[in-house]
Protein backbone atom coordinates (compact mmCIF):
# COMPACT_ATOMS: atom_id res chain seq x y z
CA UNK A 1 0.00 0.00 0.00
CA UNK A 2 1.49 3.33 -1.08
CA UNK A 3 0.43 6.96 -1.27
CA UNK A 4 1.97 9.95 -3.03
CA UNK A 5 1.22 13.55 -2.07
CA UNK A 6 2.58 16.97 -2.95
CA UNK A 7 3.48 19.44 -0.24
CA UNK A 8 3.30 23.21 -0.78
CA UNK A 9 6.62 24.42 -2.16
CA UNK A 10 7.09 21.44 -4.46
CA UNK A 11 8.18 18.75 -1.99
CA UNK A 12 6.88 15.32 -3.03
CA UNK A 13 5.81 12.97 -0.22
CA UNK A 14 5.57 9.20 -0.61
CA UNK A 15 4.20 7.06 2.24
CA UNK A 16 3.75 3.30 2.00
CA UNK A 17 3.66 -0.03 3.76
CA UNK A 18 6.84 -1.94 2.82
CA UNK A 19 5.76 -5.50 3.66
CA UNK A 20 2.23 -6.89 3.75
CA UNK A 21 -0.54 -4.54 4.87
CA UNK A 22 -1.65 -2.93 8.14
CA UNK A 23 -4.07 -4.61 10.53
CA UNK A 24 -7.72 -3.42 10.44
CA UNK A 25 -8.00 -0.22 12.44
CA UNK A 26 -4.23 0.44 12.38
CA UNK A 27 -3.80 4.20 11.89
CA UNK A 28 0.00 4.06 11.53
CA UNK A 29 -0.05 4.78 7.78
CA UNK A 30 -2.26 7.85 8.16
CA UNK A 31 -0.16 9.14 11.08
CA UNK A 32 3.01 8.55 9.06
CA UNK A 33 1.56 10.66 6.23
CA UNK A 34 0.81 13.43 8.72
CA UNK A 35 4.33 13.08 10.13
CA UNK A 36 5.88 13.37 6.65
CA UNK A 37 3.96 16.60 6.02
CA UNK A 38 4.96 17.94 9.44
CA UNK A 39 8.64 17.07 8.87
CA UNK A 40 8.54 18.88 5.51
CA UNK A 41 7.21 22.04 7.18
CA UNK A 42 9.80 21.73 9.95
CA UNK A 43 12.63 21.51 7.40
CA UNK A 44 11.29 24.59 5.60
CA UNK A 45 10.99 26.49 8.88
CA UNK A 46 14.60 25.54 9.68
CA UNK A 47 15.77 27.12 6.41
CA UNK A 48 15.99 24.13 4.04
CA UNK A 49 14.13 23.40 0.79
CA UNK A 50 13.17 19.70 0.78
CA UNK A 51 12.45 18.22 -2.64
CA UNK A 52 10.90 15.01 -1.37
CA UNK A 53 10.41 12.56 1.48
CA UNK A 54 9.86 8.80 1.16
CA UNK A 55 8.45 7.10 4.28
CA UNK A 56 8.24 3.28 4.45
CA UNK A 57 6.54 1.36 7.28
CA UNK A 58 6.72 -2.26 8.42
CA UNK A 59 5.93 -4.28 11.53
CA UNK A 60 8.99 -5.94 13.02
CA UNK A 61 9.25 -8.56 15.73
CA UNK A 62 6.83 -8.21 18.69
CA UNK A 63 4.78 -5.70 16.67
CA UNK A 64 7.45 -2.97 16.79
CA UNK A 65 6.70 -0.34 14.15
CA UNK A 66 9.75 0.39 11.96
CA UNK A 67 9.83 3.61 9.95
CA UNK A 68 12.40 4.24 7.18
CA UNK A 69 12.57 7.94 6.18
CA UNK A 70 14.59 8.86 3.08
CA UNK A 71 14.90 12.58 2.40
CA UNK A 72 15.95 14.61 -0.62
CA UNK A 73 17.08 17.82 1.11
CA UNK A 74 19.82 19.79 -0.69
CA UNK A 75 22.74 21.16 1.33
CA UNK A 76 21.75 19.51 4.61
CA UNK A 77 24.15 17.32 6.66
CA UNK A 78 22.80 13.79 7.12
CA UNK A 79 23.26 13.72 10.88
CA UNK A 80 21.24 16.99 11.16
CA UNK A 81 18.49 15.45 9.04
CA UNK A 82 18.37 12.32 11.23
CA UNK A 83 18.27 14.33 14.46
CA UNK A 84 15.62 16.77 13.18
CA UNK A 85 13.53 13.80 12.01
CA UNK A 86 13.63 12.32 15.51
CA UNK A 87 12.81 15.65 17.18
CA UNK A 88 9.81 16.05 14.90
CA UNK A 89 8.73 12.47 15.66
CA UNK A 90 8.79 13.21 19.40
CA UNK A 91 6.68 16.33 18.86
CA UNK A 92 4.25 14.64 16.44
CA UNK A 93 3.51 11.62 18.69
CA UNK A 94 3.00 9.44 15.59
CA UNK A 95 2.32 6.12 17.32
CA UNK A 96 0.79 6.79 20.76
CA UNK A 97 0.39 3.67 22.86
CA UNK A 98 -1.81 3.04 25.85
CA UNK A 99 0.63 4.82 28.20
CA UNK A 100 1.17 7.76 25.85
CA UNK A 101 4.65 6.79 24.68
CA UNK A 102 6.11 6.23 21.23
CA UNK A 103 7.19 2.66 20.43
CA UNK A 104 8.86 3.04 17.04
CA UNK A 105 12.22 2.27 15.42
CA UNK A 106 13.17 5.21 13.17
CA UNK A 107 15.90 5.21 10.50
CA UNK A 108 16.40 8.55 8.72
CA UNK A 109 18.85 8.91 5.83
CA UNK A 110 19.49 11.33 2.98
CA UNK A 111 19.42 10.34 -0.68
CA UNK A 112 20.29 13.81 -1.98
CA UNK A 113 23.06 13.63 -4.63
CA UNK A 114 24.68 16.82 -3.26
CA UNK A 115 24.14 16.02 0.42
CA UNK A 116 26.72 17.50 2.78
CA UNK A 117 29.09 14.61 3.71
CA UNK A 118 29.53 13.75 7.37
CA UNK A 119 33.12 14.18 8.58
CA UNK A 120 34.89 10.98 9.69
CA UNK A 121 34.58 10.17 13.37
CA UNK A 122 37.50 9.39 15.63
CA UNK A 123 37.91 5.75 16.67
CA UNK A 124 36.18 5.00 19.94
CA UNK A 125 37.79 3.10 22.79
CA UNK A 126 37.45 3.22 26.59
CA UNK A 127 39.24 6.58 26.70
CA UNK A 128 37.99 7.99 23.41
CA UNK A 129 34.20 8.22 23.79
CA UNK A 130 32.88 10.93 21.50
CA UNK A 131 29.09 11.53 21.30
CA UNK A 132 27.79 12.20 17.80
CA UNK A 133 24.45 12.41 16.03
CA UNK A 134 23.12 15.66 17.65
CA UNK A 135 22.27 18.84 15.76
CA UNK A 136 25.73 20.29 16.45
CA UNK A 137 25.92 22.12 13.14
CA UNK A 138 22.57 23.94 13.55
CA UNK A 139 22.08 26.91 15.93
CA UNK A 140 19.80 26.08 18.87
CA UNK A 141 17.32 28.85 17.99
CA UNK A 142 17.02 27.53 14.43
CA UNK A 143 16.23 24.05 15.76
CA UNK A 144 13.53 25.27 18.17
CA UNK A 145 11.93 27.60 15.62
CA UNK A 146 11.92 24.85 13.00
CA UNK A 147 10.24 22.29 15.25
CA UNK A 148 7.77 24.80 16.77
CA UNK A 149 6.72 26.29 13.45
CA UNK A 150 6.52 22.84 11.92
CA UNK A 151 4.17 21.67 14.67
CA UNK A 152 2.05 24.85 14.53
CA UNK A 153 1.69 24.69 10.75
CA UNK A 154 0.98 20.99 10.98
CA UNK A 155 -1.84 21.55 13.48
CA UNK A 156 -3.37 24.40 11.50
CA UNK A 157 -3.10 23.02 7.98
CA UNK A 158 -2.17 19.36 7.98
CA UNK A 159 -3.60 17.53 4.94
CA UNK A 160 -5.21 14.14 5.41
CA UNK A 161 -4.11 11.33 3.10
CA UNK A 162 -6.98 8.91 2.75
CA UNK A 163 -5.75 5.38 2.01
CA UNK A 164 -7.98 2.33 1.51
CA UNK A 165 -7.85 -0.33 4.22
CA UNK A 166 -6.74 -3.79 3.14
CA UNK A 167 -7.49 -7.00 5.00
CA UNK A 168 -4.26 -8.71 6.09
CA UNK A 169 -3.44 -12.16 4.77
CA UNK A 170 -3.25 -15.08 7.20
CA UNK A 171 0.41 -15.98 7.74
CA UNK A 172 1.91 -18.54 10.11
CA UNK A 173 4.45 -17.16 12.64
CA UNK A 174 8.11 -17.93 12.08
CA UNK A 175 11.39 -17.04 13.76
CA UNK A 176 13.48 -16.32 10.67
CA UNK A 177 12.26 -14.60 7.50
CA UNK A 178 14.50 -14.99 4.44
CA UNK A 179 13.87 -12.21 1.95
CA UNK A 180 13.04 -13.27 -1.62
CA UNK A 181 15.48 -12.51 -4.38
CA UNK A 182 12.88 -10.74 -6.55
CA UNK A 183 11.49 -7.44 -5.14
CA UNK A 184 7.75 -7.49 -4.44
CA UNK A 185 5.90 -4.96 -6.63
CA UNK A 186 4.01 -2.25 -4.74
CA UNK A 187 0.58 -1.19 -5.92
CA UNK A 188 0.37 2.53 -6.63
CA UNK A 189 -2.69 4.65 -5.79
CA UNK A 190 -3.78 7.82 -7.49
CA UNK A 191 -2.42 11.05 -5.96
CA UNK A 192 -4.74 12.51 -3.34
CA UNK A 193 -5.84 16.09 -3.84
CA UNK A 194 -4.38 18.30 -1.12
CA UNK A 195 -6.44 21.29 0.08
CA UNK A 196 -4.75 24.68 0.14
CA UNK A 197 -3.18 25.63 3.44
CA UNK A 198 -5.11 28.36 5.32
CA UNK A 199 -3.16 31.41 6.41
CA UNK A 200 -2.26 30.83 10.06
CA UNK A 201 -3.64 33.45 12.43
CA UNK A 202 -1.29 35.74 14.28
CA UNK A 203 -0.21 34.14 17.53
CA UNK A 204 0.90 36.29 20.45
CA UNK A 205 2.93 33.45 21.91
CA UNK A 206 4.09 30.01 20.83
CA UNK A 207 3.68 27.10 23.23
CA UNK A 208 5.90 24.06 22.76
CA UNK A 209 3.97 20.76 22.59
CA UNK A 210 4.09 18.59 25.68
CA UNK A 211 6.89 16.02 25.18
CA UNK A 212 6.04 12.31 25.48
CA UNK A 213 6.51 10.63 28.83
CA UNK A 214 9.44 8.56 27.52
CA UNK A 215 11.18 10.43 24.65
CA UNK A 216 13.06 8.40 22.09
CA UNK A 217 16.80 8.22 22.85
CA UNK A 218 19.06 10.32 20.65
CA UNK A 219 21.26 8.09 18.48
CA UNK A 220 25.01 8.31 19.01
CA UNK A 221 27.59 7.45 16.35
CA UNK A 222 30.58 5.72 17.94
CA UNK A 223 32.61 5.21 14.78
CA UNK A 224 32.06 6.07 11.11
CA UNK A 225 35.13 5.98 8.91
CA UNK A 226 37.22 4.17 6.35
CA UNK A 227 39.81 1.92 7.94
CA UNK A 228 43.33 2.66 6.77
CA UNK A 229 45.44 4.08 9.56
CA UNK A 230 45.87 2.02 12.75
CA UNK A 231 43.24 2.50 15.47
CA UNK A 232 43.89 2.25 19.23
CA UNK A 233 43.36 -1.13 20.92
CA UNK A 234 42.76 -3.03 17.64
CA UNK A 235 44.92 -6.13 16.95
CA UNK A 236 47.55 -5.04 14.43
CA UNK A 237 50.24 -7.59 13.61
CA UNK A 238 51.54 -7.81 10.06
CA UNK A 239 52.18 -11.51 9.50
CA UNK A 240 49.45 -12.41 11.99
CA UNK A 241 45.68 -12.76 11.59
CA UNK A 242 44.68 -9.05 11.63
CA UNK A 243 46.48 -5.84 10.62
CA UNK A 244 45.97 -2.40 9.07
CA UNK A 245 47.25 -2.22 5.50
CA UNK A 246 46.44 -1.23 1.93
CA UNK A 247 42.72 -0.71 1.45
CA UNK A 248 41.67 -1.16 5.07
CA UNK A 249 41.77 -3.68 7.93
CA UNK A 250 42.98 -7.12 6.78
CA UNK A 251 41.88 -10.42 8.35
CA UNK A 252 43.50 -13.70 7.26
CA UNK A 253 42.66 -17.22 8.48
CA UNK A 254 46.22 -18.59 8.36
CA UNK A 255 45.68 -21.74 10.46
CA UNK A 256 43.67 -24.55 8.79
CA UNK A 257 40.38 -25.15 10.57
CA UNK A 258 40.54 -21.88 12.53
CA UNK A 259 38.60 -18.64 12.05
CA UNK A 260 39.50 -15.03 12.84
CA UNK A 261 37.32 -13.08 15.29
CA UNK A 262 38.28 -9.53 16.28
CA UNK A 263 36.37 -7.44 18.83
CA UNK A 264 35.68 -3.73 18.27
CA UNK A 265 36.84 -1.89 21.42
CA UNK A 266 33.80 -0.02 22.79
CA UNK A 267 33.31 1.61 26.18
CA UNK A 268 30.33 -0.62 27.04
CA UNK A 269 28.14 -3.43 25.65
CA UNK A 270 25.35 -2.45 23.24
CA UNK A 271 21.71 -3.56 23.01
CA UNK A 272 20.04 -1.29 20.43
CA UNK A 273 22.46 -0.47 17.62
CA UNK A 274 22.99 -0.38 13.85
CA UNK A 275 26.24 -1.79 12.44
CA UNK A 276 27.26 -1.04 8.85
CA UNK A 277 30.37 -2.56 7.25
CA UNK A 278 31.86 -2.92 3.76
CA UNK A 279 33.94 -6.06 3.12
CA UNK A 280 35.89 -7.33 0.13
CA UNK A 281 37.64 -10.66 -0.29
CA UNK A 282 41.22 -10.25 -1.56
CA UNK A 283 42.74 -13.73 -1.30
CA UNK A 284 42.28 -17.44 -0.65
CA UNK A 285 40.38 -20.32 -2.26
CA UNK A 286 36.65 -20.25 -2.93
CA UNK A 287 34.31 -21.07 -0.10
CA UNK A 288 35.20 -18.55 2.64
CA UNK A 289 32.82 -16.31 4.55
CA UNK A 290 32.92 -13.03 6.49
CA UNK A 291 30.62 -10.81 8.51
CA UNK A 292 29.81 -9.19 11.85
CA UNK A 293 29.82 -10.41 15.46
CA UNK A 294 27.10 -9.23 17.88
CA UNK A 295 26.09 -10.01 21.48
CA UNK A 296 29.64 -11.02 22.42
CA UNK A 297 29.68 -11.94 26.12
CA UNK A 298 33.46 -11.52 26.45
CA UNK A 299 35.53 -8.30 26.54
CA UNK A 300 36.81 -7.06 23.18
CA UNK A 301 40.36 -7.75 24.35
CA UNK A 302 39.61 -11.52 24.34
CA UNK A 303 38.42 -11.35 20.73
CA UNK A 304 42.04 -10.92 19.54
CA UNK A 305 41.96 -12.74 16.18
CA UNK A 306 43.31 -15.97 17.71
CA UNK A 307 40.81 -16.99 20.42
CA UNK A 308 38.40 -19.70 19.18
CA UNK A 309 36.17 -19.81 22.31
CA UNK A 310 33.22 -17.58 23.17
CA UNK A 311 29.50 -16.84 23.40
CA UNK A 312 28.27 -14.61 20.56
CA UNK A 313 26.41 -14.53 17.23
CA UNK A 314 27.85 -14.23 13.71
CA UNK A 315 25.97 -12.90 10.66
CA UNK A 316 27.87 -13.77 7.45
CA UNK A 317 27.95 -13.77 3.67
CA UNK A 318 29.90 -16.30 1.62
CA UNK A 319 31.89 -15.68 -1.55
CA UNK A 320 29.68 -18.18 -3.41
CA UNK A 321 26.53 -16.09 -2.88
CA UNK A 322 25.17 -17.36 0.45
CA UNK A 323 24.02 -15.80 3.74
CA UNK A 324 23.99 -17.43 7.17
CA UNK A 325 23.65 -16.81 10.91
CA UNK A 326 25.26 -18.85 13.68
CA UNK A 327 25.69 -18.84 17.43
CA UNK A 328 29.09 -19.64 18.91
CA UNK A 329 28.56 -21.74 22.05
CA UNK A 330 32.04 -21.85 23.59
CA UNK A 331 33.76 -24.35 21.20
CA UNK A 332 30.93 -25.37 18.86
CA UNK A 333 28.61 -23.74 16.31
CA UNK A 334 24.80 -23.74 16.56
CA UNK A 335 22.81 -23.12 13.35
CA UNK A 336 20.38 -20.21 13.49
CA UNK A 337 20.11 -19.71 9.72
CA UNK A 338 22.27 -22.26 7.81
CA UNK A 339 23.91 -21.19 4.56
CA UNK A 340 21.11 -20.01 2.25
CA UNK A 341 21.65 -18.75 -1.29
CA UNK A 342 20.80 -15.09 -2.01
CA UNK A 343 21.24 -13.22 -5.28
CA UNK A 344 21.84 -10.08 -3.22
CA UNK A 345 25.36 -11.26 -2.33
CA UNK A 346 28.18 -10.19 -4.66
CA UNK A 347 30.19 -13.35 -5.27
CA UNK A 348 33.93 -14.05 -5.48
CA UNK A 349 35.84 -10.81 -4.78
CA UNK A 350 32.93 -8.40 -5.11
CA UNK A 351 32.38 -5.69 -2.49
CA UNK A 352 29.53 -6.44 -0.04
CA UNK A 353 27.84 -3.94 2.29
CA UNK A 354 26.40 -5.57 5.42
CA UNK A 355 23.98 -3.98 7.91
CA UNK A 356 22.92 -5.55 11.22
CA UNK A 357 20.21 -3.81 13.27
CA UNK A 358 19.82 -4.82 16.92
CA UNK A 359 16.86 -4.02 19.13
CA UNK A 360 16.78 -6.18 22.24
CA UNK A 361 16.13 -9.78 21.17
CA UNK A 362 15.33 -8.83 17.56
CA UNK A 363 17.88 -8.76 14.74
CA UNK A 364 17.63 -7.61 11.13
CA UNK A 365 20.28 -8.56 8.57
CA UNK A 366 20.64 -6.60 5.32
CA UNK A 367 23.00 -7.22 2.40
CA UNK A 368 23.66 -4.54 -0.22
CA UNK A 369 20.60 -2.53 0.81
CA UNK A 370 18.02 -5.35 1.05
CA UNK A 371 16.87 -7.44 4.02
CA UNK A 372 17.84 -11.11 3.99
CA UNK A 373 16.65 -12.10 7.49
CA UNK A 374 14.51 -10.86 10.39
CA UNK A 375 14.50 -12.90 13.58
CA UNK A 376 13.96 -12.97 17.31
CA UNK A 377 16.58 -15.04 19.12
CA UNK A 378 16.97 -15.69 22.86
CA UNK A 379 19.94 -18.08 22.77
CA UNK A 380 22.39 -15.29 23.68
CA UNK A 381 21.70 -12.32 26.05
CA UNK A 382 20.27 -9.32 24.16
CA UNK A 383 23.33 -7.13 24.75
CA UNK A 384 27.08 -7.52 24.37
CA UNK A 385 30.12 -6.55 22.36
CA UNK A 386 30.48 -6.38 18.58
CA UNK A 387 33.23 -7.48 16.23
CA UNK A 388 34.39 -8.75 12.84
CA UNK A 389 34.58 -12.37 11.62
CA UNK A 390 36.37 -14.22 8.80
CA UNK A 391 36.23 -18.00 8.26
CA UNK A 392 37.60 -20.45 5.69
CA UNK A 393 41.15 -21.75 5.33
CA UNK A 394 43.51 -19.07 3.95
CA UNK A 395 40.55 -16.73 3.40
CA UNK A 396 41.75 -13.09 3.38
CA UNK A 397 39.23 -10.26 3.62
CA UNK A 398 39.57 -6.49 3.94
CA UNK A 399 37.17 -4.41 6.06
CA UNK A 400 37.07 -1.07 4.22
CA UNK A 401 34.35 0.87 6.10
CA UNK A 402 32.74 0.58 9.53
CA UNK A 403 29.93 2.56 11.19
CA UNK A 404 28.41 1.84 14.61
CA UNK A 405 25.41 3.84 15.85
CA UNK A 406 23.72 3.16 19.20
CA UNK A 407 20.42 4.41 20.60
Amino acid sequence: MHGIDQEPGGAQLSVGWQEGSPEPGDQSLERAAAYAALLTRTLVAAGYEPRGLDVGLRRGAHGLLEMQVRGDVPHMPERDFASLARLTLNAANVTPTADGTNDILLRATLVTPDAVPEPPATAIGPDHAQPRGTLASLPLGRIVVGVVLGVVLGVLGLPRVELPALAPAEQPPRSVAVAPNVPTPIAQIAPTAVPALPTPPALPTLTLPQPPTRPLPTPRVLIAQRLGDPLPNWPNHVGGTAWFGDGGYHLLAREPGQFVAVGVPLAQPVSSATLTAEFQKVGGPAGGGYGLIVRDQSPASERDGLNQVGQYMVLEVGDRGDVGIWRRNETRWVDVLPWTHSDLVHTDRGLNALVVMLHGNTLRFEVNGEAVADLTYDGVPPQGGVGIFVGGDLNEVVLEWLRIEIS
